[in-house]
């Protein structure tokens, strides 16, 4: 004779009910300790996105305590807004806006005149002084 209730299936799948209740477990176990993986995860991101920041505000600091001690009060911040005019140097072009993305050079008896290409703008130099700028 079969003992009914001893041996009850659950979920139209042929599991014991035991078997079923440890699966149940096992999965919800399982998903606590994803949601702990994944809230470690997000806490060790932001600390490293924080010590990212932290280092890149020491840089922007660092580079501009040179500039500033390097070309002196007015023309630092003027190279720290990325401004360009005529009679700075190249060293101050290249402090101000970066390595160019091209650089068309001419050599002559007297002097080296170059074209620096930044995107859309142009700016001129003779002898590593700027003479003009096209924007």
């Amino acid at each position: 004779a079969k003992k009914v209730g001893a041996n009850k299936y659950v979920c139209g799948r042929f599991l014991g009910k035991d078997v079923y209740d440890r699966q149940i477990r096992k999965n919800k176990q399982q998903a606590l300790r994803n949601k702990q993986l994944a809230s470690r995860k997000r806490e060790l991101e932001a600390s490293r996105e924080a010590e990212r920041m932290r280092v890149a505000t020491q840089r922007a600091e660092a580079r501009r305590s040179s500039i500033l001690s390097k070309y002196g009060e007015v023309n630092g911040r003027r190279i720290l807004r990325g401004e360009v005019w005529i009679g700075m140097t190249a060293q101050m072009c290249r402090d101000a806006l970066g390595a160019p993305r091209d650089v068309n050079r001419t050599r002559t008896a007297l002097r080296v005149h170059e074209q620096w290409v930044y995107g859309s703008r142009y700016v001129y130099f003779d002898n590593g002084i700027c003479t003009a700028i096209q924007d």
